[in-house]
């Protein structure tokens, strides 16, 4: 195999520094994960491993500890499906709010996501009370390659990466809540869906 020439990370082409907090998934799920289904998430071969079963239901593993209103974040993920026939998951790598009493769900900010099968990866906004700001990017999500999704989040505007490239930056004062945000990787399901089985990767965050 040709070795895979410079950074893989926007944090070392941007010089963003040394990283406050990081997990690169090796030995057992630290205690620091919320896992909803613990039986289908672990740590596999340096990777956390999230699958999904035919029976459907999301499955998430939710940062607890480091909360953060500004900074950046960055992750390098892949997934894959096992069958066909049935409904994709959806992969999701996001920020969601940890305080300012709003429900999880009714703001976030995604690093990335998709369809288990398709060849586009969305990012977004989500801001009160109905505020979407979207960005998509083609990319190869066959099974196997990884890609590195990240987000700066500042006083002034909101900014995506997609394998070390700037996507797109969006200052428009309706997509900066100025929420306190922590981690969540998840596989969603429509609610009673027949699902085709999956799994995301996560090599580190």
């Amino acid at each position: 195999l040709a070795a895979q020439r410079g950074p893989t990370n926007a944090g070392k082409v941007f010089r963003w520094g040394n990283a406050q907090w990081a997990d690169d998934f090796v030995g057992p799920v630290k205690g620091m994960w919320r896992e909803n289904r613990p039986r289908q998430i672990r740590n596999q071969h340096g990777m956390l491993t999230i699958n999904g079963t035919a029976g459907g239901s999301d499955v998430s593993a939710t940062l607890t500890g480091h909360p953060r209103r500004y900074g950046r974040w960055e992750t390098r993920v892949r997934a894959e499906q096992f069958a066909a026939g049935h409904t994709p998951y959806r992969v999701v790598a996001e920020l969601i709010p940890t305080s300012g009493g709003y429900h999880c769900g009714a703001r976030s900010i995604v690093l990335g996501s998709y369809r288990l099968g398709s060849h586009r990866a969305g990012m977004a906004v989500r801001t009160l009370p109905n505020n979407t700001f979207t960005a998509h990017k083609r990319l190869d999500l066959r099974p196997g390659p990884f890609h590195t999704y990240a987000v700066e989040v500042t006083r002034s505007h909101i900014s995506w990466f997609v394998d070390t490239h700037v996507l797109r930056t969006e200052r428009r004062p309706a997509a900066l809540s100025g929420a306190t945000f922590t981690v969540r990787f998840r596989l969603a399901a429509p609610k009673g869906a027949r699902m085709n089985p999956g799994r995301m990767q996560m090599d580190w965050v």
